[in-house]
């Protein structure tokens, strides 16, 4: 037996998910494609590499700013890198165990996950960081909190709540940090990226996906006006922050690396490549329009953000 997490990705947009989630998956394509070719230098990983090194005081400084919130004196910090290359594409992610003492003497101990923005101006102009991290704090405080009082009004027997605690926010440019609850200290943890999963993981997924987009429906049904303020709050899809000309852009700089990196396979490959990217500015306007079954979705549908926690066998 196993049950899942994930974790909330960079992006909370309101879309038709059944659509959306085809070009995820298609994109997530392309950087798989990118990190295999090994001819071609993805801007992305080049990007990462300058974020893989984790630089602690920052991360300190935020840790101490949230102790102090909990009316609570630190006594030691541990931070280590939480990730490793190619898993992350909006910031580093550092694992922190914190040990503290409340006013009475007693002491406590966290073990957090802090996810801190890449600091190069062209990578994140080119991947909107900013707007990425405004949508992750907005489901967090406001989206997730919505549901978790709708489902508890209805009373739900088995509740949606597939996502870590959420403990600070900080949305400053160029120091933007979210600390969530390490799901890893509670059995939970990610399969190898590089393996498909199998029919029951894929089920398991699908059925928690389910459980998150089905409260949309019953949210817009119950209490409208909540669900409407929710919508206008999240500001649309993640992609209508980039122009038209930008998608242009990106689409031509994905051509011309996916090109590099498949011109030694097939050429029927290479024309199927060359024929998507060229329609992606209309396929990404289309796929966000928001209609009557638009959801809140998770965005961000790659292996790297589920986590799954099995049951250990008797």
């Amino acid at each position: 037996m196993y049950d899942m997490r994930y974790k909330v990705g960079v992006m909370v947009q309101c879309n038709n998910y059944k659509l959306t989630n085809n070009l995820e998956c298609v994109r997530k394509l392309f950087v798989a494609v990118f990190y295999k070719g090994s001819k071609c230098k993805c801007k992305v990983e080049m990007a990462l590499a300058e974020g893989r090194q984790i630089d602690k005081e920052p991360i300190k400084k935020h840790v101490e700013k949230l102790l102090k919130h909990l009316s609570l004196d630190a006594e030691s910090l541990e931070i280590n890198s939480g990730s490793s290359r190619g898993e992350n594409y909006m910031g580093s992610v550092a694992k922190v165990r914190a040990i503290a003492k409340d006013i009475k003497g007693n002491q406590l101990k966290f073990n957090w996950i802090v996810k801190s923005a890449f600091n190069n101006k062209s990578y994140r102009q080119t991947s909107k960081i900013e707007t990425a991290y405004e949508r992750e704090v907005q489901i967090y405080r406001n989206i997730f909190p919505a549901f978790e009082t709708l489902q508890q009004d209805i009373g739900i027997q088995h509740f949606f709540e597939s996502y870590p605690k959420f403990y600070y926010y900080n949305l400053d440019n160029l120091d933007e940090v979210i600390i969530l609850q390490n799901m890893n200290e509670l059995g939970y943890k990610t399969v190898d990226r590089k393996n498909l999963l199998d029919f029951h993981h894929v089920v398991l997924v699908i059925r928690q996906y389910a459980k998150f987009h089905a409260l949309s429906f019953v949210l817009k049904d119950r209490s409208p006006q909540i669900f409407s303020d929710l919508k206008d709050k999240c500001k649309g899809h993640y992609y209508d922050t980039y122009t038209d000309e930008e998608l242009i852009g990106f689409g031509e700089s994905e051509k011309k690396t996916a090109l590099e990196c498949l011109d030694s396979l097939d050429k029927t490959l290479m024309e199927r490549t060359v024929k998507f990217i060229d329609k992606f500015r209309e396929s990404i306007r289309n796929a966000t329009k928001s209609d009557e079954y638009s959801v809140f979705t998770h965005g961000d549908c790659w292996i790297n953000n589920l986590l799954f926690r099995y049951a250990v066998s008797t």
